[in-house]
């Protein structure tokens, strides 16, 4: 049963109806370093607001794809186009362009409640509205010229290559995964965030220490100057081949301990040892290719009902859209299925690794609270949308080891 006085009756601490506005503007100087946690009441608030945002901006942007897939504005957009080019690709370029502008605008509102207004609330954002523009400028700038590039090739391939299109997109797509993966850390990431290397001290000992354990050479590692914006913590590894690397906020380098800290390290070198990128995107690679068959297919039989040329008409681009989104939201189970297996190996081979089972525990329960982490999710949200296991999976399989390393201890040979 939950206790009455979880709830902020009298206290407004978490209210997404309050106006955010005079959060956004100020000193971040003068904001504090730290913030009272939310009760677990606030925070169940706060994940639920946060899945309705979410939901509204997929909703409205599935609504205004269909509506022009299912009307004469699929073929009016595709008349503008063609008054400009009869180019396929340069026709695709500016397809795309209305259509992106026109996304954007529908789900403004619930992407600045979701990304803004409502971290601000729960106190994990210390992101000014300024700061905050920027990067969205920045976000939509990446997502037009990526998505721009990417009409472009694909109608550009059905146009000569009619019948075998999808194989060469497929093909494409790999390659620039396997590209954007090497470059993210050198040229995307550090257009949102600052990194420099961890310095010497008892954190980089700990490291070295830990790759001499388990036989691998030296992990390079970044710190993530997380706290410029945010006050959650976090680490990663990123990268592919020479620019592979363990990034870990400031935060957490400030506010944990160092063995808890050198738990979510052995965490992470686990990916790395295990070569998990690379894994990851193996795995994505036939999910790729079966996307762009089904489009192919699936707009092969659309034709005639929704009067298109053919194949490469790009009035048919919203509903290719919709079959994309379709296809990413029935592969999202599988790939997260595989996503939490390998989390759980990188657990294991961290609990193998580190001395203490404990330092885990005490770092999984302080990413949590300051993530506000739903720590025992239903088991269908927990198949279809989380990436990693619920905390409380991750904590009870280390509180297992931890008991039987104690066992060893007192009864072992």
């Amino acid at each position: 049963m939950e206790d009455p006085s979880q709830k902020p009756q009298d206290d407004p601490a978490f209210d997404p109806a309050i106006d955010a506005s005079d959060d956004l503007y100020g000193d971040p100087a003068e904001f504090p370093t730290t913030l009272p946690p939310l009760t677990e009441y606030e925070a169940r608030r706060y994940r639920q607001f946060k899945r309705i945002a979410s939901i509204v901006s997929l909703v409205l942007m599935i609504g205004m794809l269909l509506a022009i897939t299912l009307t004469p504005a699929n073929t009016w957009l595709r008349d503008q186009a063609e008054e400009f080019t009869l180019n396929p690709s340069l026709g695709a370029i500016v397809m795309f362009i209305d259509l992106y502008i026109a996304l954007q605008i529908l789900t403004f509102l619930p992407h600045v409640y979701n990304s803004l207004f409502l971290e601000r609330r729960a106190g994990t954002s210390v992101q000014l509205f300024g700061s905050w523009v920027e990067d969205w400028v920045k976000s939509l700038a990446l997502g037009l010229i990526f998505g721009v590039a990417g009409a472009a090739a694909v109608y550009g391939l059905i146009d000569a290559f009619p019948d075998t299109w999808w194989l060469i997109a497929g093909v494409g797509v790999t390659v620039f995964v396997v590209l954007l993966t090497n470059l993210a850390p050198v040229l995307l990431m550090p257009l949102f965030y600052r990194f420099e290397p961890l310095p010497e001290g008892p954190i980089k000992d700990r490291l070295l220490g830990l790759c001499d354990r388990v036989g691998v050479r030296t992990v390079r590692v970044s710190v993530w100057n997380l706290s410029e914006k945010s006050t959650r913590s976090n680490a990663a590894v990123v990268g592919w081949g020479n620019t592979r690397r363990v990034i870990v906020s400031d935060t957490m380098l400030d506010t944990y301990e160092p063995d808890e800290i050198e738990a979510v390290l052995a965490h992470e070198l686990g990916h790395h040892v295990s070569g998990d990128i690379r894994n990851a995107i193996l795995v994505q690679t036939p999910i790729t290719f079966l996307s762009f068959l089904v489009i192919h297919l699936l707009i092969g039989w659309l034709d005639g009902p929704l009067d298109l040329t053919g194949r490469g008409d790009i009035a048919g681009m919203p509903a290719l859209a919709l079959i994309l989104i379709g296809v990413s939201l029935i592969a999202l189970p599988l790939i997260n299925t595989y996503s939490r297996w390998r989390e759980a190996a990188a657990d294991r081979f961290a609990l193998d690794t580190i001395d203490e089972p404990d330092s885990f525990i005490r770092a999984m329960e302080k990413l949590a609270k300051q993530n506000l982490a739903d720590r025992s999710p239903h088991r269908l949200m927990e198949i279809a949308f989380h990436s990693h296991p619920p905390i409380d999976k991750r904590i009870a399989r280390a509180r297992v080891d931890a008991n039987n390393t104690e066992h060893t201890d007192v009864v072992g040979p």
